[in-house]
């Protein structure tokens, strides 16, 4: 509880800023003073919606461009590519695969995701719990509270330890943790008020006085410590063999803890639209329904009202609306070019390239700009695959293993594999960052070849073919289970050479047999051969 209490501290600075992000942004997450379950109504100090839009289309963007139920994602492969070739090992791969297909769409991991794309985009530090529903025999994925969650690095960088607050009902907690290892007050609430909340906080942290030969949980890697936040009393202790989370920080700058967002690098900008958005609200209604200058006598009888009617003696003493030099139109630009600012943070262009695209395009020009602005949003993959899709894999394929429901692998896998299984991760925007580092040098060198080949012909026998083929294929997300190997392509390359050959003899054969008819046929009168051979015997 002492840790708790520091790290505690040590995030404090941070959330100032994801309050100001949740004001103005992420309306759908709380602010540190009402997480803990009181109803408040979000976004009331936002006069621009500029910034939760963009939020909510990069949030949708990343996920359907990378991990999106509708289409394949990832694919397995072993790191021994010689084993690629086996038939059974393939086969065995594209069996896992479905599998793990199969897990996520009947659980609740894609509208997890959803949520934690939210928090990546908005606050900067998403965490997901995986855990196995031992009762249903499925995982679940868990999105933590960014407000609840506590973490420290470890000396490579990573996320090493992790805190995180719970409340429960008085009840929930008898149920969970058991009467004996709560206090008397407690277990006496969950009699007379069940519904009372209990703070509780969960302590995961690497386990270093664990006994290696023990197989009690508490023994795992992985320390699993619930404390009862109010008597500092352990409610449980158990463990894991690997870090049960998975925390990803969108951007993360050197000696900071807690990640950066596309909201926090816009931050800037969405107050500055949000101020603009105010004054122009405040002109538009300034300019309906303006101030009015009237004489001292109407006070209290003025009507300024549809159908209104104000007596007046002195004609000169008329009641005239305030007249001041609005410039809205300038106003309107300023918000406008600070909107699209905002709109570059979070990558709108590239989610939304075709419905904001002003004139028809190419399907290449399209490709090469999907690639472009792929690559540039590089950094953000990067780290995604690493603090999350790689130890979600690891995790689920754990979990699934380890509850005997994957296919045995084959033999020569466990004797000739190191056993580590790579994860290709193929998302259209995967994709589109390989379509454009793979084949852009393929396409440009093919171009640059082909004056020179017409030139040379003998220049074409520098590329081998079906290795550029199998390279592109590959790099365009071809499904690997309809390309040919390499051994049934030089068979078939075998197969057409012989055709080709015994294409010719025939040929060859047909003309030699026509020709020597056509030697033993008799020579035809007025013929060119008559007067050749009349003049030969002559």
């Amino acid at each position: 509880m002492g840790r708790h209490r520091q790290l505690k501290q040590v995030r404090q600075p941070w959330e100032e800023v994801w309050d100001d992000i949740c004001d103005l942004v992420a309306w759908r997450r709380g602010k540190a003073d009402d997480h803990v379950g009181n109803v408040k109504r979000r976004g009331l100090d936002a006069y621009s919606g500029v910034g939760a839009d963009a939020l909510q289309i990069w949030a949708d963007g990343m996920q359907g461009n990378l991990v999106s139920q509708a289409s394949s994602w990832f694919r397995l492969q072993v790191a021994e590519t010689w084993l690629m070739d086996d038939p059974q090992i393939k086969l065995w791969l594209q069996d896992v695969e479905e599998h793990l297909y199969g897990v996520f769409r009947r659980t609740n991991f894609y509208p997890a995701m959803a949520e934690y794309f939210y928090d990546a985009g908005s606050i900067g530090t998403a965490t997901m719990f995986i855990e196995e529903d031992l009762d249903r025999g499925d995982i679940v994925f868990d999105v933590l509270y960014p407000y609840d969650v506590y973490i420290a690095e470890n000396r490579r960088g990573g996320v090493g330890l992790l805190h995180r607050e719970l409340q429960l009902d008085a009840r929930n907690a008898v149920e969970r943790f058991g009467e004996n290892n709560l206090p008397e007050v407690l277990v006496r609430a969950a009699k007379e008020t069940p519904f009372d909340k209990w703070n509780f906080v969960h302590c995961l942290y690497p386990n270093t006085d664990r006994l290696p030969n023990s197989s009690a949980s508490s023994n795992k890697p992985f320390a699993s410590v619930y404390i009862c936040e109010k008597s500092e009393t352990t409610a449980r202790k158990s463990g894991y063999d690997s870090l049960p989370t998975c925390t990803w920080r969108t951007r993360k700058n050197s000696k900071e803890t807690y990640g950066r967002s596309p909201a926090m690098d816009a931050i800037c900008d969405i107050k500055t639209v949000n101020q603009i958005s105010r004054t122009l609200l405040q002109s538009a209604h300034y300019a309906v329904e303006p101030a009015y200058n009237a004489p001292q006598e109407l006070k209290g009888k003025l009507r300024i009202r549809p159908k209104g009617i104000n007596y007046y003696i002195d004609h000169q003493r008329v009641v005239t609306p305030v007249r001041t030099d609005i410039k809205y139109p300038i106003g309107i630009d300023r918000e406008e070019k600070t909107e699209a600012l905002i709109h570059k943070h979070f990558r709108v262009d590239f989610f939304m390239m075709m419905a904001n695209a002003e004139r028809e395009m190419t399907a290449t020009e399209v490709l090469e700009r999907q690639g472009e602005k792929a690559v540039v949003m590089g950094g953000q993959i990067g780290r995604l695959n690493a603090d999350c899709l790689d130890p979600l894999m690891d995790r689920a394929f754990e979990i699934e293993r380890r509850a005997g429901r994957l296919p045995d692998p084959p033999e020569r896998l466990l004797m000739e594999s190191s056993g580590n299984i790579d994860v290709d991760y193929i998302g259209p925007l995967a994709q589109a960052q390989k379509r454009l580092q793979q084949t852009q040098g393929i396409n440009q060198g093919l171009g640059a070849l082909v004056p020179m080949i017409e030139i040379y012909p003998e220049a074409r026998h520098v590329i081998n073919p079906t290795k550029t083929a199998r390279r592109l294929a590959e790099a365009s997300g071809f499904p690997q289970d309809v390309l040919r190997t390499e051994e049934e392509v030089e068979q078939l390359i075998q197969a057409e050479r012989q055709a080709a050959q015994q294409q010719q003899m025939a040929e060859m054969a047909k003309t030699g047999s026509e020709a020597a008819r056509n030697m033993n046929a008799p020579i035809e009168e007025g013929s060119p051969l008559e007067a050749v051979t009349g003049h030969l015997v002559a």
